[in-house]
């Protein structure tokens, strides 16, 4: 259909109208109409004659330069280390939860000879527990270290629920196994070795790989003793929650990968004409406490101790 004489008019005179007023925005910019209209246009248009190589300038590396030479850093305020700590627990609590489940692995007792189920059971509930112990001391819940405690954690619980879903002789024994190879592998290798670590008892390592048999007849396994991994084991004992909820983030810490380092050292600049660089900490980040995700970490495993040896009742909350 043809265009009215009366529709074209109001078309070109919108038009005649509206040019002015863009072009008066960008002349005037910042001061004249809505910025959120007119800034994406400006920006485009810089981008546009800045890329073309007749233009090419070092304008806008020597002006930062210049703001960071001639203004100081300040830090933005962290949102977290504001924040009050909850206590999950305390250490009288967990020296008696240490002490009924000591009693408890003595009473469920059945035989002196290697019991690789009973051993695992109460062994990595008592290790759980004497992570969460350290956790309490000053500042520790909230340190670097405990992220790695919390991954720890994880991975017994995930590992426990696991064994005790599959319930195999077998592999209790494979799971005991495999530890003692590692030991053994660990004293080769430190046995070699010129300069020996300080923190690795050789004899520690010795007593450990021969344990259930002699050191030469234990295997060692370069693989996991599952032949899988923590992830597909969690998903087969029901653990996956607990898996997508600590393991990832946590990994992070024990790992160093950015992230973590980034978290843990810097802080960001907060002068506007500072780029929101990164400035190190003269000390490290305070983080978010971690004693709480122990708590119901150590829970859990508590949980499957009173399902493998009925029933132990004792929890960590107060």
């Amino acid at each position: 259909m043809a265009e009215s004489a009366c529709s074209r008019s109001r078309r070109e005179t919108g038009a005649s109208i509206k040019r002015p007023e863009i072009a008066d925005e960008i002349l005037h910019y910042p001061d004249l109409g809505d910025l959120r209209k007119v800034r994406p246009s400006i920006r485009a248009m810089e981008g546009t004659f800045a890329a073309h190589p007749e233009n090419a300038t070092d304008w806008p590396a020597k002006f930062w330069q210049q703001c960071m030479r001639d203004t100081d850093c300040f830090p933005l305020p962290s949102s977290y280390e504001k924040e009050s700590i909850e206590p999950g627990t305390t250490a009288d609590k967990i020296r008696e939860l240490q002490s009924e489940l000591v009693r408890h692995c003595n009473e469920t007792r059945v035989t002196t000879d290697v019991d690789s189920r009973h051993d695992t059971v109460f062994g990595t509930a008592l290790y759980c527990v004497g992570i969460l112990h350290e956790l309490l001391q000053p500042g520790i819940g909230a340190s670097v270290i405990a992220r790695s405690a919390i991954r720890t954690l994880t991975e017994c619980c995930i590992t426990l629920a696991y064994l005790l879903f599959k319930d195999s002789s077998e592999l209790w024994k494979s799971y005991r196994a495999y530890s003692a190879g590692q030991a053994k592998l660990s004293l080769l290798k430190i046995e070699e070795a010129n300069d020996k670590p300080s923190s690795i008892a050789p004899q520690t390592l010795s007593g450990l790989a021969n344990e259930d048999a002699w050191q030469e007849l234990v295997p060692i396994d370069l693989g996991h003793w599952d032949k899988s991994d923590l992830r597909k084991m969690s998903e087969e004992a029901e653990k996956k929650d607990v898996y997508d909820k600590f393991y990832g983030w946590t990994s992070t810490y024990s790992h160093g990968h950015w992230a973590a380092v980034r978290d843990v050292v810097f802080d960001t600049c907060g002068n506007p004409l500072h780029r929101l660089h990164r400035i190190p900490r003269i000390e490290t980040r305070t983080l978010p406490d971690a004693v709480k995700d122990a708590c119901s970490l150590v829970d859990q495993v508590l949980d499957l101790v009173s399902k493998a040896y009925p029933e132990f009742r004792l929890r960590t909350s107060l």
